[in-house]
């Protein structure tokens, strides 16, 4: 094997090993944040929603809706999803 070649093996081998440490870190504060999301006992009135609005394409204007499916990736109604 000549040099560039071994250089360049342990540039994959090191990119790939910062790249497991990271999604590793990464999964590991998103796991620890969720401990945090528990439900709780007790339920305190913040604040009164008086329009709902979703933006299913950013770009567009929004639609107004009655109701939403909180999901793990922002609000849904009728199959129509917005990402947060």
């Amino acid at each position: 094997m000549d040099s560039s070649s071994v250089k360049s093996q342990a540039l994959v081998f090191g990119g790939g090993l910062l790249a497991g440490i990271t999604l590793k870190t990464v999964m590991n504060k998103m796991s620890k944040h969720q401990e945090d999301l528990k439900t709780p006992e007790k339920w305190m009135q913040v604040g009164t929603v008086s329009k709902l609005i979703i933006y299913p394409v950013k770009a567009m204007p929004g639609i107004e809706v009655n109701e939403a499916e909180i999901t793990p990736l922002g609000l849904s109604h009728l199959g129509m999803s917005e990402e947060l």
